[in-house]
């Protein structure tokens, strides 16, 4: 997708937000506004955008009282990949304290047993999202 696409998505979900705002449970323009939401995420692959289409989809989802199946399998989806970037930077985030508590442990360092209780609460969080544990993310 190109950046006039981009200009395109965030201009329509200007013009379009004061008329779903009016009326959020209009079902044509909670879609178009969850539609919206997942192309902009399709372009960015940013966590706002994630967010967004996460966010309107489950509106548009509450406003059709559950009744579309491949709305609901979206859903799923994007939630897959909430949970996949969660993933993601928590192991990124290990992989930080454990560099760093092997480039203390030769000289030690004040707040070792700080960051080495961080990393057990990251392994454990970690260890939650792959499906290892008890579930907090919804």
């Amino acid at each position: 997708m190109n950046q006039a696409r981009l200009e395109w998505i965030e201009q329509q979900l200007t013009a379009t937000m004061p008329q779903w705002e009016a009326d959020q449970q209009d079902a044509g323009l909670s879609r178009q506004i969850a539609k919206l939401w997942e192309e902009r995420y399709d372009h960015l692959l940013d966590e706002e955008s994630l967010e967004g289409a996460i966010w309107y989809a489950n509106h548009l989802n509450l406003v059709l009282h559950g009744s579309d199946p491949a709305l609901i399998r979206k859903l799923s989806e994007f939630q897959r990949k909430r949970t996949d970037a969660a993933i993601k930077k928590t192991e990124a985030d290990i992989k930080a304290i454990e560099k760093w508590l092997a480039m203390v442990a030769r000289t030690g360092h004040d707040e070792e047993s700080k960051y080495r209780e961080h990393l057990l609460e990251m392994q454990r969080l970690l260890a939650e999202l792959k499906g290892e544990g008890p579930h907090r993310l919804n």
